[in-house]
């Protein structure tokens, strides 16, 4: 593995999942980041997992499919669990891709895992074996759920900092949904979105969620990152209002809070375009849960880059002000502010697709 400026005591660790392999860096304090990779170099890797003592990560090929594998040495080794995500005999789906890990916070032996086609899996053994959460796959509306432009994607996994039996999930081109049971049972919590037309028969099940977060110091603030609207819902998720004002767009897809209730996102231009405003890499924040928007890119590139950043290429650490996203294009990008000023991590990478502090 390459090792990029060196090797230092860790402080901090971020997984970095792209088209051509994972990337692990290593925060070293004052002396800035270590990056090792490329690691898995022949694999999609398009979600990522660090928890005490192991590594877990989703890849996929355009021969072998959709996989989970496993590393107990930091990267060095991988194995292929004998259990993997996939949907009960009968069903007449499959699963195409791995789009996001996510560990219970009130359980770190328990991961829950969002799939395309969209379904949620569970482990209770740290990603060793897996079963399909039959209450969702099992909704009335799931015949008519359609895809987005990026595939029938559970992408958004959201554990409630507090309350261990509450979940929030977000599905591509389908809705927001909440359970309060451990999911037992599912509430949608799509009225008061914006509808778009998906071809699906059912109106209840045509919203297209592009990502979602919760703030952890107020679990009943969400905010939310949708096809053509940014979001908030004060009340868990039932309802939702537009907080827009002052982005240069309402298209996009990363969308991070910070521990300090600072919310971040890298809107675009349109969704034809599918880049940056005049192609200036740009990101904005709000520190009042979305009545005033600023430009917040001290640091970033001012040459045209016509980029974007994926929804599940942005990242904000748990236990500080650290934040670190990745581009269409490769680059990583780090605040240690929360996204007041930013810098480069030496290197050119593959597309980003997944970051996620350890």
């Amino acid at each position: 593995m390459l090792a990029i400026n060196g090797r230092y005591d860790v402080s901090k660790q971020a997984l970095v999942g792209t088209i051509k392999g994972l990337w692990i860096l290593s925060e070293t304090g004052s002396k800035g980041w270590s990056v090792e990779g490329p690691s898995l170099g022949g694999w999609e890797v398009s979600a990522t997992l660090a928890i005490p003592g192991r590594l877990l990560v989703g890849t996929t090929h355009y021969a072998y499919g959709a996989t989970i594998r496993i590393s107990d040495d930091n990267g060095k080794t991988w194995t292929q669990p004998a259990g993997q995500p996939r949907y009960r005999e009968g069903q007449p789906y499959k699963v195409n891709r791995i789009w996001e890990l996510v560990a219970d916070p009130h359980n770190l032996d328990r991961i829950y895992c969002g799939v395309d086609e969209a379904a949620l899996f569970i482990s209770d053994d740290r990603g060793e074996s897996w079963r399909e959460v039959e209450s969702l796959t099992n909704l009335p509306s799931r015949p008519h759920w359609r895809p987005g432009a990026g595939g029938l994607c559970l992408h958004t996994i959201l554990p409630h900092p507090t309350d261990p039996k509450t979940l929030w999930i977000g599905i591509s081109a389908v809705g927001f949904f909440r359970t309060n049971d451990g999911c037992a049972s599912w509430t949608a919590l799509n009225k008061t979105l914006p509808a778009l037309p998906t071809g699906s028969p059912d109106p209840e099940a045509a919203y297209c969620v592009h990502r979602a977060v919760v703030d952890p110091a107020n679990p009943s603030s969400l905010y939310m990152q949708f096809h053509g609207g940014v979001l908030r819902s004060d009340d868990a998720g039932d309802t939702w209002q537009p907080i827009e004002d002052g982005l240069p767009s309402n298209f996009g897809f990363p969308m991070v809070v910070t521990p300090g209730g600072r919310v971040i996102t890298a809107p675009l231009l349109d969704q034809e375009t599918r880049y940056m405003k005049d192609g200036i890499l740009r990101t904005y924040v709000t520190d009042d849960r979305g009545k005033a928007w600023k430009e917040s890119s001290a640091g970033l590139p001012k040459d045209p880059r016509f980029v974007g950043v994926l929804r599940c290429a942005m990242a904000a650490d748990k236990k500080s002000d650290v934040v670190l996203f990745g581009t269409t294009t490769g680059e990583l990008f780090n605040s240690r502010d929360a996204g007041k000023n930013w810098s480069q991590i030496p290197g050119q990478f593959q597309r980003v697709l997944h970051v996620s502090f350890a």
